[in-house]
């Protein structure tokens, strides 16, 4: 049986902000460093966690690329 009053892991934070998906990030870490939640509850969180860093590492890699093509135009405007 499926619990519809979760939100679909795949889409779980996509309207957050980089650093509200940050900030949900440390208290999933929090909650799990204290080891109160039962194993279910861990389980979904630890879950949502990885997904969160994917995301996190996937908008951050993005703003590298970004970065990279600036610094590369501003080098060819140079010459």
């Amino acid at each position: 049986m499926i619990d519809e009053s979760q939100p679909e892991l795949s889409t779980l934070g996509e309207d957050l902000s980089f650093e509200d998906r940050l900030q949900r990030l440390e208290g999933i870490v929090h909650a799990l460093e204290e080891g109160n939640l039962s194993l279910d509850e861990a389980m979904r969180r630890f879950e949502e966690g990885v997904h969160l860093v994917r995301l996190l590492e996937e908008e951050l890699k993005n703003a590298e690329v970004k970065i990279h093509h600036l610094m590369n135009d501003q080098e060819e405007t140079e010459r």
